[in-house]
């Protein structure tokens, strides 16, 4: 969602919320509502961008009948399994797809992967889980991220750069934060979601 702004974020978030809890799109007297915006024509504004930029679409563009996009028909695709401990060898791709909508997310390419491991548990990332990741090369310090260690090892930490080194920090206190040469670590995608295997 780098290319929203932060109100239509906050817009994208609401309709998400909606469609979450009542199985449909809010009105746009509704939206005003919850939002505080004083004018539907307000509200519409902000429709309108997020169906430029590809967050919702109408089947007739002379209505103001707006919905999130339709998922692609295979789904998410899961990719096998990622450590929330020691780092470990990744999984080949595997040929199994998740069956639920994106949307709820945030825009853009995304990916599951299971959790293996409970050194994210202070973050309620649980053995078991499923992460939804969106490849990425960058991390803000406050993100968890997917992170490859060497040619062949992934884990999923929060990373800290220090000089030439890189920290890798869990947030399981049970759990030591792993210290590696900056040359050594590259971040391939970005926590966006966790959903709980039960």
């Amino acid at each position: 969602m780098d290319d929203l702004t932060p109100r239509q974020q906050q817009v994208l978030r609401r309709i998400q919320r909606a469609m979450r809890e009542q199985g449909s799109m809010p009105s746009v007297r509704q939206l005003a509502q919850w939002l505080n915006i004083k004018s539907p024509n307000g509200v519409m504004g902000h429709l309108r961008a997020l169906e430029r930029k590809g967050y919702l679409h109408r089947q007739d563009p002379q209505t103001s009948s707006f919905q999130l996009p339709p998922l692609s028909p295979r789904g998410l695709p899961l990719l096998g399994t990622i450590p929330a401990g020691t780092p470990h060898t990744t999984y080949p791709q595997s040929d199994q797809f998740l069956n639920l909508d994106t949307h709820y997310f945030g825009q853009g390419d995304l990916v599951a992967v299971q959790v293996s491991g409970e050194s994210m548990a202070g973050d309620a990332i649980a053995d078991g889980d499923i992460a939804i990741i969106q490849p990425k090369s960058e991390a803000a310090p406050h993100e968890i991220a997917a992170v490859r260690v060497g040619t062949d090892e992934v884990t999923l930490k929060r990373v800290r750069l220090r000089g030439t080194w890189v920290e890798l920090i869990p947030s399981n206190p049970n759990y030591p934060v792993r210290l590696e040469p900056a040359d050594q670590v590259s971040i391939i995608g970005i926590l966006r979601g966790i959903i709980r295997r039960t």
